[in-house]
């Protein structure tokens, strides 16, 4: 068990982790999200242009 001094640290680690893993997931979200605009575009461009 945890001794009650060691309890904030290992609060502010897990906080500080979770605001980090979210950030990097919001960036990556919006890279992929940039990725599928970029290919719809370029797909819809492909399907006009042969039609």
């Amino acid at each position: 068990m945890l001794s009650s001094s060691a309890e904030p640290n290992d609060h502010r680690l897990c906080r500080e982790a979770r605001k980090y893993m979210n950030k990097e997931y919001k960036e990556r979200l919006g890279v992929l999200q940039a990725e599928r605009r970029w290919i719809k575009l370029n797909t819809d461009g492909a399907i006009s242009i042969s039609n």
